[in-house]
């Protein structure tokens, strides 16, 4: 075979196997936009590459999509509440996230996911309050309706409202994509007696050598604080008691024989409130009958909570 007939085989089977292949296909508009094969746009909280790969107006920070439209003043209120929160101030988080979504009701601007996320989280840890477990399951619930399946600002809702299963919350209105007039309208299950935990802590620690045994003393009387948690949960099926009082340990000398001395005085400061509900009497009562024994070591005041859960 000459060269030239040789060629012309080459070239007609290099011809021949570029027909056989196929044509790469062209891209559509919404690829070439950065859209995925589906040719659908991330909605807000999912993942991104590039701002071109997010729906309407939608920014890509952190390679999720979010919206840029924020309240200065509700986020500021929001990391407030975050860090009272992380400081052991549930309340004053609470009261600060309120502030957050007012900010973003006064700048006329809905209130996103992360936030409305947070506050029910908060709201889920003051379950012991009824009022606010009922509140935390519609928070929540709006939370996980307006976030993604697989984000994580989902998964962690769907993991604070099983903690409102204690006290009642009947998973069926979450399933729902709509709100439920109520959420907590299954009775709770009663936590075995023996399962409970007594736990006792101070606003703000203190340093006093004494208080160490004024805490392990009020722990020691388990027995009794579990009596006034199995009252409270015939009252209102609450499964968490909580009671925060003042407390301080100091030395006092008598103002009619001061020059008899003083002597150490540990206990409930001032007199329990008129007001105050039976289970914080019935706690009041049990503390201070356990650390009537307790030799104080040094001065200290806090407002000391005693949880039953």
């Amino acid at each position: 075979m000459t060269r030239l007939a040789l060629f012309a085989l080459v070239t007609s089977l290099a011809a021949a196997a570029l027909a056989a292949c196929d044509t790469p296909a062209q891209p559509t508009p919404a690829a070439a936009a950065g859209a995925g094969p589906s040719g659908r746009l991330s909605a807000e909280h999912e993942s991104c590459g590039a701002t071109t790969h997010c729906e309407g107006d939608l920014r890509c920070f952190a390679q999720v999509c979010q919206r840029p439209d924020r309240s200065v003043l509700g986020d500021y209120q929001a990391a407030v509440a975050a860090r009272r929160r992380e400081a052991g101030d549930l309340t004053g988080a609470l009261d600060a996230y309120v502030e957050a979504l007012k900010g973003y009701e006064a700048d006329k601007l809905a209130v996103p996911a992360d936030v409305d996320c947070a506050y029910g989280s908060a709201l889920a840890a003051a379950r012991a309050d009824r009022e606010r477990a009922e509140l935390a399951a519609r928070v929540l619930h709006r939370c996980v309706n307006s976030t993604p399946a697989a984000s994580s600002l989902r998964a962690a809702a769907l993991r604070e409202i099983a903690l409102l299963d204690e006290v009642g919350l009947d998973p069926a209105h979450v399933a729902r994509p709509q709100a439920a007039d109520l959420y907590l309208t299954r009775a709770p299950a009663r936590p075995k007696s023996e399962s409970l935990a007594v736990t006792v802590a101070a606003e703000p620690p203190p340093t006093a050598k004494g208080w160490p045994d004024v805490q392990a003393a009020i722990a020691s009387a388990r027995p009794a604080l579990v009596a006034c948690w199995e009252a409270q949960f015939a009252a209102t099926k609450a499964t968490t008691l909580a009671v925060t009082m003042p407390m301080r340990a100091k030395y006092k000398v008598d103002p009619l024989y001061p020059d008899d001395g003083g002597k150490w005085v540990t206990g409930i400061d001032g007199k329990p409130e008129a007001a105050a509900g039976e289970a914080d009497r019935c706690v009041q009562t049990a503390v201070t009958a356990a650390i009537k024994g307790v030799k104080p070591n040094g001065e200290w005041a806090a407002n000391v909570t005693v949880t039953v859960k």
